[in-house]
């Protein structure tokens, strides 16, 4: 407690040693990141929405995928955003020229996607189709915004596949990842990792937002990331239990329907 009321306390890009220990723990799960690329928010809305307005100005396109999470559609809404979208779902070469056709039909100036247990979908994108994604974001030049925050949320199988960002250092990628699943929503952490000028950008909106994030939040989130994989480990077990309950009622209650179990 006692260093962290040593200064001012404003520090708009995050708590030096949260943004190590979130830089950490990406690199550990095969994204190398360092502090300079963590940029800390209130949450994963917070994140989408300093991307959205960094990205937006009146009437620019966005490219959302349909259906998406409603957090992120009143994020570019109320940027100004014009939205236009692609189908989730569909196989990764169809997935790939749609995107590939919004970009080269629309002056894009940004594309959001969910690729790892996509909400609400529940649907994982193909590790050679998030090569194909990365190779896009650096031929086209649109930035992309990946939403992660769902990502370490497995139930089961295998891990997911790479972030986008891994396969393009180059490109301009935005990850956003967040606390709130894993440990408490109420926490209010958040986080986007991208290349260093992108975050010097979106550090001057987050000053002006809010100045920065509250510290006594980002050093208890210091704190529970030390036990991160005992936490994840309980919390995927529970979420499992949930799942097969769920699955159980489903049978017996619809027995008309059908469904794919989720990721």
């Amino acid at each position: 407690g006692g260093t962290l009321m040593n200064d001012h306390g404003y520090q708009p890009l995050g708590y030096p040693p949260l943004r190590r220990a979130i830089a950490a723990r990406l690199t550990a799960r095969g994204l190398p990141t360092d502090e300079g690329e963590i940029l800390v928010t209130g949450g994963g809305q917070q994140a989408i929405s300093l991307l959205a307005a960094c990205y937006m100005t009146p009437g620019a396109a966005v490219v959302l995928e349909d259906p998406t999470f409603p957090g992120a559609i009143d994020a570019f809404r109320a940027a100004g955003g014009r939205i236009l979208t692609i189908a989730v779902g569909q196989p990764g070469a169809s997935y790939v020229e749609s995107l590939a056709a919004a970009i080269s039909q629309n002056p894009v100036k940004a594309v959001y996607l969910m690729p790892t247990f996509h909400n609400p979908v529940g649907t994982v994108l193909p590790e050679p189709v998030r090569r194909e994604v990365a190779r896009l974001g650096r031929s086209s030049g649109v930035p992309i915004i990946e939403d992660d925050t769902l990502a370490e949320l497995s139930v089961g199988g295998e891990p997911p596949p790479l972030p986008v960002a891994a396969h393009a250092r180059d490109a301009q990628i935005a990850s956003v990842g967040s606390l709130s699943k894993l440990f408490w929503a109420g926490l209010r952490i958040g986080w986007i990792r991208a290349p260093r000028p992108m975050i010097a950008q979106l550090g001057r909106l987050k000053a002006v937002a809010d100045l920065g994030t509250s510290l006594v939040s980002q050093a208890i989130a210091v704190r529970l990331l030390t036990d991160h994989d005992q936490v994840r480990e309980l919390r995927c077990r529970e979420l499992a239990e949930r799942l097969d309950h769920l699955l159980d009622l489903m049978s017996r209650l619809l027995p008309g329907w059908t469904w794919r179990r989720p990721e």
